[in-house]
């Protein structure tokens, strides 16, 4: 029994550190395909776990070839951000605007989304990535060598009007659902290692006694 225990408390310790390894700011949900027509539709959300508020100045956004979207904001604690892609608006806390000059469509039913701490884009300075339909995508093998998504993992392609969504925690494919009702600005739930790795504590006091 004692044993069992012990072998849960590391794994849950394992769980919780893991977790907290997650970058700051993590892509959170990706819209890619509209129904109809996809130009001024598609989005993708960040979402700030941190506690505090994040200053993405400098910060980069990569989902289509050429395509780089460049910060100047910041995201509160706790809080989600809208960028939307290839689309013209009014910029607010809430929600971004790319522009059509330059930016072109996210792939129907293959791609990839990837952030950039700053313009030299390396294995050095992404710090989120996934990448969706099939692999081999734009920045797999970087992201694969920051340790942020595993080489040949993909989450699939989900039916048109539906998007990607981020459960939380993970670097995998299957830390990501099928969204059928997107659900923009609406923050992912807080991972439940935490509760878990202090439940663990809980029944390891519990048994000293």
């Amino acid at each position: 029994m004692k044993l069992t225990l012990k072998v849960l408390i590391i794994f849950l310790f394992i769980l919780f550190f893991s977790s907290q390894a997650k970058a700051n700011i993590v892509i959170s949900e990706v819209f890619y395909d509209a129904v109809s027509t996809d130009t001024g539709k598609e989005w993708i959300e960040l979402y700030n776990n941190s506690d505090s508020a994040f200053n993405l100045s400098g910060y980069e956004l990569n989902a289509s070839s050429g395509d780089y979207y460049s910060f100047s904001n910041s995201l509160e604690a706790k809080d989600c951000l809208v960028i939307h892609w290839n689309s013209e608006g009014i910029n607010t806390q809430s929600d971004l605007y790319t522009g059509l000059d330059v930016f072109s469509n996210m792939g129907n039913t293959s791609g990839w989304a990837a952030l950039f701490n700053d313009s030299t884009y390396s294995s050095s300075t992404i710090v989120d990535y996934l990448e969706y339909g099939v692999a081999g995508m734009t920045w797999e093998s970087a992201a694969d060598s920051a340790g942020i998504w595993i080489a040949g993992d993909f989450i699939p392609n989900v039916e048109v009007g539906h998007s990607i969504e981020y459960l939380g925690s993970g670097n995998t494919s299957s830390d990501w659902q099928d969204q059928s009702y997107p659900t923009p600005g609406t923050c992912i739930p807080e991972p439940t290692t935490l509760f878990l790795f202090s439940l663990g504590l809980g029944v390891l006091l519990f048994k000293k006694r």
